[in-house]
């Protein structure tokens, strides 16, 4: 009990301070983005590309298999099972936000694809411009989906493609 209240607290924490005081996006960027997050996706993408089903139904599957021979199994009876169903339940869940935010959630703090890019206009694009931007860079991708990774190319041609697209008022899209 006291090594999850400790447990609970660091989770808790770990949530709390990420919400009050957020990193700035270009340290997300730098050190999320650049180090931990394709750290994290080394391991676990081939892990759960290996795997015929979802992940998420094998952990919930796992977990309520858990819920019910810990049930069937408890010792304890009555009241003080409910309140030690609560408190893992409180300990999971608390867990589970902060995995979320390592995992995750701290990608929606990094700089907007179309501020890296140089893109931003500060206007919406209309519903025919959007869909006419995503042909449009469908036609890129199928071009060069057998090109070698070259990645300060790629961006340079992808920034130079996307603003050519943009801009082309003959075809009605958004001008920035």
């Amino acid at each position: 009990m006291r090594r999850s209240a400790l447990w609970l607290l660091l989770c808790a924490a770990v949530v709390a301070v990420w919400t009050v005081f957020p990193p700035p996006a270009a340290w997300l960027d730098r050190v999320y983005g650049g180090v931990v997050y394709p750290a994290i996706t080394g391991v676990l993408v081939p892990l759960t590309g290996a795997l015929e089903l979802p992940v998420a139904a094998l952990v919930l599957a796992a977990l309520l298999l858990w819920l019910a021979l810990s049930l069937v199994f408890s010792k304890r009876t009555g009241r003080s099972t409910v309140w030690r169903g609560l408190w893992r339940t409180l300990v999971g869940a608390a867990t589970l936000a902060a995995l979320f935010i390592l995992l995750w959630g701290a990608n929606y703090g990094r700089t907007p694809l179309e501020t890296r890019l140089d893109l931003s206009a500060g206007t919406t694009p209309e519903p025919l411009e959007t869909a006419a931007l995503a042909e449009a860079l469908a036609a890129i991708l199928r071009d060069n989906a057998d090109a070698p990774e070259v990645w300060d190319a790629d961006l340079a041609a992808a920034r130079t493609a996307l603003q050519r697209v943009l801009s082309a008022p003959e075809r009605g899209l958004y001008t920035p």
